[in-house]
């Protein structure tokens, strides 16, 4: 006598006990991971040749800082005259009493537009 074949029936996962897990993976990564910090500026420092002691008197300095940059120079006759250059570069006008006032200014933050209504 011949066997009568029992056609299988394809088996049937339930997938709502999966989902239910992966979501709650997706939403502990989500909730417990820290955001990326943001990576310092790097500079490109070039080397030096001879090792030489920093002056004490007449130099400048640049200062970065998140995103700004302040820029000061040692010497209220040399900040005078650095002023009186700036000037004439970008054919702005300072009177007498600002340019005094400039000499008398550590460091200076603000863009060369705006340089003039910073004694104001």
């Amino acid at each position: 006598m011949a066997r009568v074949k029992v056609p299988r029936k394809s088996t049937a996962i339930d997938m709502t006990a999966m989902c239910d897990v992966a979501f709650l993976l997706l939403t502990f990564f989500i909730l417990s991971a820290k955001p990326k910090v943001q990576d310092p500026v790097h500079a490109d420092i070039p080397a030096s040749t001879t090792i030489r002691a920093l002056p004490e008197t007449d130099f400048s300095s640049l200062l970065v800082a998140e995103g700004k940059v302040f820029f000061s120079v040692e010497g209220a006759e040399i900040r005078m005259e650095t002023l009186k250059g700036m000037a004439d570069q970008y054919k702005i006008a300072f009177t007498p009493e600002e340019i005094k006032a400039f000499a008398n200014v550590d460091a200076v933050g603000v863009s060369i537009q705006y340089l003039k209504q910073y004694w104001q």
